[in-house]
Order: structure tokens, then sequence, then C-alpha cells
């Protein structure tokens, strides 16, 4: 008798996946709900049989292959009592079981409740989802995210066990997870990797700033992966998904208003979302917008270094920052159903955030080009970014076994400065700086060392230094917190002119203008499932980095005198009394009054022809050090993956298989020759510096295999494990050929490396879940990661300690290890009595501890951007009509560049210790929110954010030597919430 293919498949996976198990006759379905609200996840049992299902997000479930007989089937889902229904199944009318209602298992107090406990985006919904998903994952609930002072994304990411938070001016930015470097941390929205620019950091980090909170329904962290999922995320994955389209009516409105104290200014924010479902159930959509107005102030002082060699400060810069940022967000998602067996859905979702920032500067310059001098800066720019795109899905069920789904999208993003000065966008518009400058000075605060900083021998040559702290080989220098610099003639605001104008400007572009992808499911019987698909993902960008000039026009005798400050019209400095005054009070009343606001809007149209100006271009002297700083790339993803899921009697549930992605890459930059041509220009000759374009092309490709695997201990607990080979891919600033990318604020030349390699990762997962109640979930963890070509970046200083110019390049390292353990509760304390029953706490942290082999040092040490303590605390009340959260947040201090710079003479490593590395400090953050409902579907609210108004800081070596502090004070908002 001939053999069937489909006999011989069945033969093989019974032998090595299976027990034996009746040769299948029926399908039973049916639908989970209570009330008229869907279940998801919940786990359809036939007791006594390896035969389940688990809910989809309709609520419906499917259990194939079920031979005639009798059963008792029971669906639990947690925080709702078990049911068991009794099937006598001998037909395909038995086997449609219908709607299947649960009942909760704690009464609610339905005046007060504001969204019910079981809906989608509900913390309850959240926990569901983390524990039915085949991979290791938190999911945050949209109702999580409103129990905290979080304004976009990033900021609720923040709280889960692991998550690492940068921020802009005390705004979260960007995250990354378990402790890992940024970039790798893979950032999807309904399941896509976003293209990503930035001001600074031109990376495959995402900057949240873009994206409001309040559009999206929940956020999974993922913390391994499967095979059908992008391999880009050593990390792990946030994914957000925005709000889709609800199975009933739903209105939700929220209006606030506050104020930022540094700013001293009110702030406003409104998000409203609506949706609906048609009566026959086909058609459903929702629209949402929000508008987050917010004004800000920062206080900063930052030093600059000189050199390899020492520790002198070149430059002490305050800077009084304040402005106004408005995000804008907006999103769509429809669905229709034609049939049970085809639907199809669309999602738009555009961001954008605009910063109109000021900034006041004042430059105690020790050891300058233009000699030792005080500058006063005023400084205008408005920053603009704009996220936008969207996908088309649909999905088609042939048959029970067979499922067909696919997606194409597209989606946009950049950042640029707007229409300063010029009132519209050209190549100037940037973020300008007016530079007034005072008579050369002598600093009486130097002191003579040799060149390494040292007290010298007798007879050596010495050198004027300005040293901090430990750094001064007399004694104790000047405490960070209060360095006074000593000129020895104080300037009057009578001396400061006008030194020069310039406008830095930045037009970032990347786009991914075709996603697609296509996946196939075949479920051979109940216990076992293969899936394979493909994905294809162009990336498209460019980033324009550089600097127009106005110089004062003295080659006219009409204005050779120069042309002082107070011959404009002068404003005071905001906060000048109190500023960084956590420090101390040495740098209150710092400022001179500086260009009042409307005098920097009208400064170029009163100057008129008093000035000259100097295009960035080959001819300007300065050109050889911009001409890196454009570059485009285009990028190509192809992706295809095979995988399988199959169930190991009723304890065992093991994921696995393979993703291949290969990956091209065609970047291409400018660079110059050493040796300027001249040409003759208005009978005076010029030397000038053309530019000569550098491309690369470079192909990879990738196997990726991971698999998962789940026991299920009991209904309430579980254990994962996970293994898997993950990658990560150069940012492109790291791979660009040519010239370095100028960064003048900064003082670093960064340097691409064309022959860089992508990063490969083995990850080994374990984690244990215990299910406690409706909202209640305990998680242990462990993970390791062994990783090859780990990227760093090497810092090294100019030999000219007058320029202080830092040059940045990027380097990988051999073989490296991240490993790390994680925890996490979050427990009400329902087991207490009265008023005491409504609190709670949440708790969690994050301990790692890696190593990279540095060439040239003799010992190991902790890979850069990595992070080796984590924790959050939350202390809440959650009853009746209150709703009270104080929640903080704790970052360690971590390595961000190494300093491994040369000596020219021996080409020898100059340090073999992390004395002149670059770390980002220890940050913590309070914040506090309460609500009270006010009837079934209002609430009004109060928050806090920043309520420590501790401060982020970046040094050099140790904490008592920064590079950068800044601090931003709390922000407070109250506000009305409405939810039908």
């Amino acid at each position: 008798m001939p053999v069937s293919l489909k006999q011989i498949i069945s033969s093989a996976v019974v032998t090595f996946l299976v027990p034996a198990f009746s040769f299948a006759q029926y399908t039973v379905r049916g639908r989970v709900v209570s009330k008229d609200v869907t279940l998801t996840g919940a786990v359809v049992n036939l007791t006594g049989t390896s035969w389940g299902g688990v809910s989809d997000t309709g609520g419906k479930f499917e259990i194939t292959d079920v031979p005639k007989g009798t059963y008792d089937v029971q669906v639990n889902y947690i925080g709702f009592k078990k049911r068991i229904i009794h099937l006598q199944l001998n037909s395909e009318q038995a086997a449609k079981m219908g709607d299947i209602a649960l009942e909760e298992d704690v009464t609610v107090n339905k005046e007060v409740t504001i969204t019910s406990a079981y809906t989608k985006g509900s913390e309850m919904d959240a926990i569901n989802k983390t524990k039915t998903s085949n991979k290791i994952v938190t999911v945050i609930s949209a109702e999580g995210m409103q129990k905290l002072p979080d304004k976009n994304v990033a900021e609720a990411v923040q709280r889960v066990a692991g998550a690492k938070m940068e921020r802009n001016k005390g705004e979260g930015s960007n995250i990354s997870l378990r402790g890992t470097p940024g970039d790798w941390t893979a950032t999807l929205i309904n399941g896509d990797r976003m293209p990503t620019v930035d001001e600074d950091n031109p990376s495959r980090t995402f900057d949240f700033q873009v994206f409001p909170s309040s559009l999206v329904e929940d956020i999974f962290i993922t913390r391994s992966i499967t095979p059908d999922f992008e391999a880009d995320n050593i990390g792990g994955a946030v994914n957000f998904h925005t709000l889709g389209a609800p199975d009933k009516k739903m209105l939700r409105v929220n209006l606030g208003a506050g104020q930022n104290i540094i700013a001293g200014k009110p702030l406003y924010q409104a998000d409203v979302a609506f949706g609906n479902i048609s009566k026959n159930k086909k058609f459903s959509y929702s629209v949402a917008g929000s508008v987050y107005n917010r004004p800000y102030g920062a206080d900063v002082m930052q030093l600059i270094y000189s050199n390899n060699y020492n520790h002198a400060i070149n430059k002490l810069q305050l800077k009084d920052y304040f402005g106004t940022r408005q995000t804008l967000g907006s999103n769509i998602a429809l669905q229709y159903k034609a049939t049970e067996k085809l639907k199809f859905g669309c999602h738009f979702m555009a961001g954008s955030m605009e910063d109109d920032k000021y900034q006041y500067r004042k430059d105690f310059n020790w050891s300058d080009g233009s000699g030792e001098r005080i500058r006063l800066y005023a400084i205008h720019g408005v920053l603009e970014r704009r996220l936008y795109g969207g996908d088309i899905t649909g999905e088609w069920k042939p048959n029970d076994k067979l499922t067909i789904d696919g997606k194409i999208a597209t989606y946009n993003n950049r950042f640029q400065y707007g229409n300063f000065p010029d009132n519209t966008h050209t190549s100037r518009s940037g973020y300008v700086y007016f530079d007034f400058i005072s008579p050369l000075l002598q600093f009486n605060d130097e002191v003579n060392t040799d060149f390494y900083g040292n007290m010298p021998k007798p007879g050596a040559i010495t050198y004027p230094y300005k040293l901090i702290g430990a750094d001064n080989p007399y004694g104790t220098g000047d405490n960070y917190k209060s360095i006074i610099p000593k000129p020895d003639v104080t300037p009057t605001l009578n001396d400061y002119t006008l030194n020069q104008a310039y406008s830095s400007t930045n037009r970032t572009i990347e786009k991914d203008p075709v996603v697609g992808q296509a996946n196939i499911t075949w479920k051979y019987s109940d216990k076992i499932k293969f899936r394979a698909g493909f994905k294809f993902r162009q990336k498209e960008g460019s980033r324009e980095i550089s600097q127009f000039q106005w110089y004062q026009n003295t080659g006219d005798p009409r204005y050779t005198a120069k042309i002082p400050l107070t011959s404009f019209g002068l404003a005071d400095v905001p906060r000048n009394s109190t500023f960084l005054s956590e420090l101390s009070d040495a740098y209150k009343n710092q400022f001179f009054p500086n260009l009042s606001t409307s005098q920097m809007g009208s400064f170029f149209t009163r100057m008129g022809d008093t000035l000259a100006t100097r295009e960035m271009d080959k001819f300007n002297n300065d050109f050889r050090y911009w001409v890196g700083s454009r570059y485009k790339y285009k990028e190509s993803v192809t992706a295809a993956y095979v995988m399988f899921e199959a169930s190991l009697g009723s304890k065992w549930k093991i994921i696995g298989g393979f993703r291949g992605e290969n990956t091209h890459l065609t970047e291409s930059a400018d660079t110059t020759s050493i040796n300027a041509d001249t040409a003759t220009i208005g009978g005076v000759l010029n030397y000038y510096y053309p530019p000569e374009t550098r491309t690369v092309n470079r192909s990879y490709f990738q196997l990726l295999p991971s698999l998962n695997a789940e026991y299920s201990i009991n209904y309430k607990s579980d254990l994962r494990l996970a293994v898997s080979r993950t990658m990560h891919r150069p940012n492109f600033e790291e791979t660009k050929p040519g010239m370095g990318v100028y960064k003048y604020e900064e003082l670093e030349i960064i340097f691409g490396n064309p022959q860089l390699r992508p990063t490969i990762s083995y990850n080994f997962d374990a984690t244990y879940q215990l299910y406690l109640g409706k909202r209640d979930l305990i998680t242990f963890g462990i993970y390791y990661k062994s990783v090859k070509d780990h990227i760093f970046t090497v810092l090294s200083a100019d030999t000219d300690p007058v320029t202080g110019i830092f040059f940045k390049r990027y380097a990988n390292s051999g073989l490296s290890y991240i490993a790390g353990l994680e925890a996490s509760i979050d427990k009400h304390f329902d087991f207490l009595s009265g008023f005491w029953n409504g609190f709670g706490a949440s708790a969690n942290i994050t301990y790692s501890t890696s190593r990279m082999k540095v060439p040239g040092r003799p010992t190991g040490q902790a890979l850069t951007e990595q992070t080796p303590l984590i924790y959050n605390v939350s202390l809440y009340y959650e009853k009746g009509r209150v709703n009270t959260k104080l929640a903080l947040n704790y970052t360690g201090a971590y390595l961000i560049g190494l300093n491994l710079g040369t000596d020219p003479n021996t080409g020898q490593l100059l340090h073999k210790d992390t004395d002149y590395d670059l770390f980002r400090g220890e940050m913590y953050s309070l914040d506090y929110e309460l609500s009270v409902g006010i009837s079934k579907h209002f609430k009004a609210y109060a928050e806090v954010g920043n309520i420590l108004n501790a401060p982020w800081i970046t040094y050099i070596g140790h904490a008592w030597r920064p590079k950068r502090v800044e601090y931003y004070q709390q922000r407070f908002q109250l506000g009305m919430k409405f939810d039908l």
C-alpha cells in the first residue's frame, strides 16, 4: 500500500516530538468572553488529555484533531474563576461551543471602575499576554502607563526590569535593555523596526521624544527571540503596539495643565481617542490624537579638557537653557473582516516634536585659539523631528490548518532645524550662535607643572595649566561644584564686542520606503505547528552637518569699529541669581545681560551689510574639518525563516528554528586631499580643498538559530529557557568612509571604520514566572551573552593642547561577555483587611557584569555603555476612588568611551587604566501620581515628575572630574480624564 507524504511527516513528528495520540476527527471551537468583552490569552484544555489551546485577540480558540468522546473542557484566565464544561463530542455541531463566559473572582466596585480590568490595554490583559507569549517577555499596558507621569514611551519602559533610559533635557529619549549598549536594543512599532534620526546621536537607537505614550495600547519588552523576529537585537527588543481597532465603542479624553518649575511657565496636554465597531462586527476603527506643549529649562556646567597627557581644563562653560517643546501625535487603525476567514487592516501613525530652544552661555577660556578670554554667547534654534508611516495587513485562513498573512509598510523619519534665522528653510537654518568676546586676559588660577601635569623637577620646562581636585599636584584644586576663575582683570559688560555669528546646521533623513513581509502557518495538529516566511526592508538615509558663518565686514571702511554688546537691546538671563544653586553659590550671578530673544530674531536684519557671510564650501579654510560631515547610505536586508512550535505532553512546549539575514550596504562620504589647490578670487590667491567622494560596498550573511522551551509547572507558574544567536549591525556613522564628522561645539572629530564587523552574540536565558493573582507576578531570571566583535568607541586627544580637539573612532573587540540576574515582583496586599488591602508594591532589580579585552590594556574591563545596576521600586494604593503611586528609578554609572590615545613617538598606549575614559554618572528619578474617581467615567489626577532633581552627569575617570553636569528641576500637572 503506498505511503502518503502526510503519513511520513506524521510518523516522524510523532516519533521525535510528541507521544502517540488518536487520529483526529473534530475541531473544537469557541470564544472566551466576560460580559461583552472578549478575553485574549485564556487557556483552554481538555482535562485528562494533552489537547488544548489559547484564545486569540478576538477571544476565539480552536482545538483540532480531537477524537469522538466525552471530555471536560477547562477554561482558565488569570483573575477569573475557573470554568469546567462537560462536552459530549459526537458531531460537528457539538464541537461548536460558542461563547464561554467567565466570572471575575474578585468583586469590582463598578461605580468607580474607569476601565474594565480585562479589556484591551488593561494591566490584567498585559499579565495574560506575558503568560501566553511564546517568548520571554514583559508587557506594559496602557493602564499601567497612565499611573505615572510618563509622557513618552521611553519613560514608561524605564519602569521594567533591566531597562536603562537616556535623557535629553530631562525627558526620556533612548532605551536599552539589560544594561547593554543602547543600539543593541531594537525598537519596533507594530512589529517593524523604525528608521532613526537624532540631533547628536546618529545611531540605530530610536529617539522616543517624538512618540507620545497616549497613542500606545501596550508595549512588549522581549528578552528572547523566535525565528520570526528580527535578529538585530542582542539586548532585546521593545515593540510598541499603537491603539488598534476596538471590539466595542471607545472614547478616551485626557486634559491637563501644570508648570515646569525651572522654566516658571505653564504647560498643557490634551489626548483624545475614539473608536467603534459596526453593527455586523465586520468593520472597526480607532482615531487618536495628542498634543503636549511644555516649557523647559536646564542649568548646565561643562568642562573641556585638553589632551591625552594631563587633565588640564581648557574651558569652563556655564549654560542656561530655556525653551518650549511641543509634541504632536496621531494614530489611525482600521480593520475589515470580509469573512470569518479573510480580514484586512491598516495602521497609520505620525509624530512630531518641535523644540524652540534658547541658550545663554559663558565660557572661561584658559587655553583657546584666540587667547585667554571670557566669551558670552546668545544662542537660538528651532529643532524639528518628524516621524510618519504605516502599514497594510491581510490575513487569510482558507481552512482550519492553514493561515497566510502579510504586510506592506513604509516609514519616514527626519531631523532638521526650523526657519530661524531666515524665516524659511535654507542652508543657513540651524542653531545660531551670537559670539561676543572680551579683551585678552591673564588667568591667575593656573599652576605651573610639567607637560604631564605633575610637579616639575628643578630646571624643567613648565606649563601653565588649570587643574581641579586631585589633579592639582600642589594640593587639592577647585571642586567642580565651585570652580572660581580668577582673571587678572574682571571685564565689565562694556568690554564685550561682537566676534562672530555662526549657524550649526543639521539635516538628517532616514526612511524605510519599502518593508514587506509574508508568513505562512500550518497547523499540522493541535500539538504541532509550522511557520515560515520572509521579510525585506530597504533603508535609505543621509546626514548633512555643516556651518554657516557671519563676521564683521572689516573690508568696508565704514565698519572697522568693533561692535559692542551694549549697542543691542539686552535682557537679563533667566535664573541668573539661582543658577546651579544645587552645586553651590559659586555660579550665581555669573551672567551679564545678553541679547534678548527679540534681538536674536532681528539681529541679521538690523546688521545688514555690516556683516559679511561665508559658506562652508571648499573655498572656506575650515572646510577641511567639515568635508566628511556629509554622508549617505542605502541598506537592504533580506530575511527568511522556518520554525516549529510543538507541545510535548501537557507540560512542555518547544519553539525553534532558523533565520537567515542578508545585509547589503552602500555608503558614501567625502574626503579631501592633504595638499590644497589654489585659485585667484577677486585678485586674491586662495587655498581651497576640493572634496573627493569615497564609497564602500559591503554584504554579509548571518544564520541565526533560536530555541525557546517552556515548562508549565502548573497553571500559575512556569519555567522558560531560551538559547539564540543574534547580531548587531554597525551604525552608519561608525562605518562611513572619508574624513571624520566634525562636532564643532563638542570639539570632536568622529572617524568611521568601513572595515567594522557586525557584533555577534550567543544568548542564554532562563526565567521563572509565578502568577499570584489578577495582576500579581513574581519573576526571576538569569542571562548570559557571549559576544564577538563588540563595537566600542576609541577616544584620543589632539597633540595640540590649545585646540583640545578629541578624535573618535570605532573598533571591534575580541570575545566579550555579559551575565546578569533579574528579579521583579508586583504584589497587591489583598491579604490585608479593610483600608490596608488597597496597598501594594512593585520592585525590580537587574545586576549585570561584563568583560571585554581592550588592545593594549593588561586586564579586561566592562563593556562600553553596559550598566551594572538598575532598579525600580514603587509603592501604590488602589482602592475605591483612589489610585496613587510613588516610583523610584535608579541607573548605575557606566563606561561610555575609551581613551586609547597612543604616544606618537613609540606607538604605545598611553593609558593602561580608565582614568582618561568617559563615564555616565549614576541617575535617580522619583515620580508621583494621584488620581481620584469622580464618577464611573471621570477621574481627576495630579502628578509630579523628577521630585529628587538629581543631576545628569558625565565624567572623565572619576565622578569628581565631570565633563558635563545638568539639572532640570521638577514638573507638575493637574488634569481630568474621561473613559467611556
